[in-house]
């Protein structure tokens, strides 16, 4: 990603210049979730500040997904996304959404987890004027008190003896 910041910066220009981003100072310990919109009409000029995503907190995002079928977000459930770090360095959001546009993805499988991601990436990519890809959101394995599988849980791997039979186990596991 480091060496694709002037990408960023260009998508980050394009939403800006549209008014679709804006300036926030917020530090993180004055920042709620979901982000209330406190810098939204702000207009802080030049200067250290992180940029966001302007969602219409009136309105909502819903996409059918392969395996979780029709999800709707509502945007002021969602907050406005930070795109842009204080510290120059594109965030996920606006830099998979980038990435994926130029390399023409059709189709993105990934974890349950980052569902409601998906909704802040559809609307960056519709800002952006690209073509959506088709999702996939595969459910999570889960420890037993709802926390996902870590590392830094030390969560157990999966047993790598019998390939075939491990990933048969899982896949039962998650009811695909």
């Amino acid at each position: 990603q480091s060496q694709r910041t002037p990408l960023y910066l260009e998508a980050l220009d394009s939403l800006a210049a549209r008014g679709l981003a804006y300036r926030c100072r917020c530090s993180r310990s004055e920042t709620q979730i979901p982000y209330p919109g406190t810098c939204r009409d702000a207009r802080h000029g030049p200067g250290p500040s992180a940029w966001r995503f302007r969602l219409d907190p009136a309105a909502g995002t819903a996409f059918e997904d392969s395996v979780q079928g029709r999800l709707e977000y509502a945007h002021l459930a969602l907050g406005d996304p930070v795109i842009f770090r204080r510290d120059g360095i594109a965030a996920y959001q606006l830099a998979v959404v980038v990435d994926d546009l130029a390399q023409g993805v059709t189709d993105v499988v990934r974890g349950a987890d980052l569902l409601e991601s998906t909704a802040w990436q559809l609307r960056l990519i519709e800002g952006l004027g690209g073509v959506p890809p088709q999702y996939l959101h595969v459910p999570l394995i889960v420890e037993p008190d709802g926390a996902k599988l870590a590392k830094s849980r030390r969560s157990l791997p999966v047993a790598t003896i019998a390939p075939s039979r491990a990933l048969t186990q899982a896949l039962k596991l998650l009811r695909q």
